[in-house]
């Protein structure tokens, strides 16, 4: 049963409006998806609607070209119908880019004769995009020297362990009101030097970037999964210039408090690609630094050790720390023999952006805030909690003895 509280001609002028979804479009007339879908596949087969969705006026030459008529005749030898076959036409619509052809492909037949080919072209900015990227990268990728250390007595019996959850280098806080990215990267590294001026006094360290370091993971703020639009403030290379800028001021500042300090380079929902970069490339940036490693694991799920303390980490868009018991099984069955050995242990997410905490059969599962201010999905959607960092020390035998809380407000008062 179709629905037709509207007309074809309020759909077709719902279809020019934005670019809404198929869900906003069939609320805004009050009639079900289904219906919609239905009605739209109709006026496809009338040419009312090109194939792409968009409608003829806007776009000519997107609808559907007749290749053969076949005549029905009755017995008498009077045409009584007619059959019409149709192929996609896509006309002036698809049109050639103005860009340099990097790649051409072609097919031939039998005899060897070229039948057709195709060119595969990418636009220039796009181009100077990446090549922007690449020089970014080989600039930095220079192995550093041993960095320099403070002196003065640390405890070996204490780690602190410092997490950034959902930083989201490049995420337009506000639109009314935007932060840069120059903002947001002193920010962060006040607050870490704030935390480890106020940390105990650990001979080792472990820095931890607990996924989506990055607002978004490809040339368009896109979110990975959803291509939900985002709000930012900055293109992809700033962003990823400023995040690796960021990165080197936590080690370099880590290196200096701490004899050894261990890097957790999480993937999250909004980076997964760019967290594997991230690892690999200061991987290569401090091979000559001894005092310095970093946990290698290209599974979402990561953990190390500190004397009978076990440290697991998640970003937490698999499971979340609603899935309690499921994080504690999955930890135990990829590190069968890091839990055997420990009697204390901690499970780290984030990604919900909020302070919460759970224990169950004696792990503790704990989900950090972040620093990053709410844009406006969060705002819409009333995502609320305090913007903060946390240092949590450990001890080699009694797992977590103290924790260091930061807050931006907290820099105004150091």
């Amino acid at each position: 049963m179709v629905d037709m509280k509207c007309t074809d001609e309020e759909i077709l002028a719902a279809l020019t409006v934005g670019n809404k979804t198929k869900q906003e479009i069939a609320d805004g007339l009050d009639i079900s998806t289904r219906s919609l879908r239905k009605r739209c596949a109709r006026m496809r087969r009338e040419g009312r609607i090109n194939l792409d969705g968009s409608l003829p006026s806007q776009f000519p030459g997107m609808g559907r070209e007749i290749t053969k008529v076949t005549t029905h005749l009755d017995a008498d030898g009077h045409v009584n119908g007619l059959h019409v076959t149709e192929k996609p036409s896509y006309g002036e619509h698809a049109q050639i880019i103005d860009a340099p052809i990097i790649r051409q492909s072609r097919y031939t037949g039998k005899d060897g004769e070229v039948i057709g080919q195709w060119d595969i072209r990418v636009p220039e900015a796009t181009q100077q995009a990446q090549m922007a990227l690449i020089e970014g990268f080989t600039a930095t990728l220079t192995p550093l020297p041993p960095q320099a250390q403070l002196d003065g007595a640390l405890s070996a019996q204490l780690r602190n362990q410092y997490v950034f959850s959902d930083v989201h280098v490049g995420c337009m806080a506000d639109s009314d009101n935007p932060n840069s990215l120059e903002e947001d990267e002193e920010l962060i590294a006040a607050c870490f030097e704030l935390m480890v001026a106020r940390a105990p006094k650990a001979e080792s360290a472990t820095v931890v970037i607990l996924g989506d370091w990055f607002h978004f993971d490809s040339l368009l703020p896109l979110t990975v999964a959803s291509k939900n639009v985002l709000f930012a403030n900055a293109h992809f290379p700033q962003m990823v210039k400023s995040g690796i800028r960021i990165m080197r001021r936590l080690l370099t500042a880590a290196l200096f408090y701490h004899e050894v300090v261990e890097v957790v380079i999480a993937e999250g929902n909004h980076d997964p690609a760019s967290a594997l970069w991230m690892r690999e490339m200061f991987k290569a940036l401090y091979e000559n630094e001894p005092r310095i490693s970093f946990v290698d694991e290209d599974r979402p799920f990561s953990a190390t050790v500190f004397g009978d303390t076990f440290l697991g980490y998640h970003h937490g868009h698999i499971k979340t720390i609603k899935n309690e018991k499921d994080l504690a099984i999955i930890f135990a069955a990829i590190f069968p023999e890091l839990w055997g050995k420990t009697t204390n242990r901690y499970i780290h997410t984030g990604h919900l952006h909020h302070i919460e905490e759970k224990d169950v059969g004696g792990v503790s599962i704990r989900q950090h805030p972040t620093l990053s201010r709410l844009d406006n999905y969060a705002k819409r959607h009333a995502f609320l909690g305090t913007n903060a960092a946390i240092c949590t020390t450990y001890s080699t035998r009694y797992g977590e003895v103290s924790r260091t809380y930061i807050t931006p407000e907290m820099l105004m008062l150091s």
